[in-house]
């Protein structure tokens, strides 16, 4: 996200700097270039409930899962 705001010069941005290495982003940058806001978020959110599932199959096989009710309170695993 920052790169996006970076490329696109959106406001907010406390001066484009970030701790991750630029040259390991070079790959996405031509995307980031063309896509829009909404494109971006739309595609960071698939991402994270693709590695939530990830993680819910990993801690599930190991015995670890733990699930919420709608609440947020703690259930039985099954």
């Amino acid at each position: 996200m920052m790169l996006s705001c970076e490329l696109h010069n959106s406001s907010g941005v406390k001066g484009g700097i970030t701790n991750f290495d630029p040259a390991e982003d070079e790959k996405y940058l031509s995307w980031l270039q063309v896509v829009n806001q909404d494109e971006l978020v739309t595609a960071l959110r698939g991402d994270g409930r693709k590695q939530a599932a990830q993680r819910m199959l990993r801690q599930k096989k190991d015995g670890q899962l733990v699930l919420y009710d709608s609440s947020g309170f703690e259930t039985a695993s099954g």
